[in-house]
């Protein structure tokens, strides 16, 4: 039976102001590219309301098999409102951006058996539930502190990517 386990519940990041919202779909696909993980986009929406501006709903879940008995899997949802396409200029050049509020919640979930193996018959369901309490209680616990390493560790890259805007007073494209 797959066991899914949440490691991180609704880490939350909140920004507004200026900010690329390219650049920042590219930093996250980038940073999963470099860790491995499979791409898996559930949904892409855009809105754009009467006032010129859009609203953007994005969500992916990407997922790393981490071994043949269990995977990582990251929700990343993005929320995006009051996106309005505005031209700033900086050092005498008139750079095109984006500005809005944006809202970005990731959870991270640790799945073990993934693949259903041991769910054929009640004694490998049995020797399944024995193992993971203990034998395997220790790798699942390796297992779940490299999933929250992962988040973590996007968290901080996309908070850096925002506040490069925030803290600099100038726009700096990528």
């Amino acid at each position: 039976m797959v066991e899914k386990y949440i490691v991180v519940d609704q880490l939350k990041t909140e920004y507004e102001g200026l900010l690329d919202i390219n650049g920042l779909f590219n930093l996250i696909d980038s940073w999963l590219f470099e860790k491995g993980y499979d791409k898996n986009e559930k949904k892409n929406q855009e809105i754009i309301l009467d006032d010129g501006s859009r609203s953007m709903y994005f969500e992916m879940r990407p997922w790393k098999k981490t071994t043949e008995y269990a995977k990582n899997t990251l929700k990343i949802q993005v929320f995006v409102t009051k996106l309005k396409d505005v031209e700033i200029e900086q050092n005498g050049m008139k750079i095109k951006t984006n500005e809005g509020h944006l809202l970005i919640i990731i959870n991270g979930y640790l799945q073990t058996d993934w693949q259903s193996r041991w769910n054929d018959k009640p004694f490998l369901y049995f020797m399944n539930i024995m193992m993971d309490k203990y034998i395997f209680g220790y790798y699942t616990a390796k297992f779940r502190s490299n999933t929250m390493a992962d988040v973590n560790d996007v968290h901080t890259k996309i908070k850096n990517f925002l506040n490069m805007y925030k803290y600099s007073g100038e726009f700096m494209p990528q």
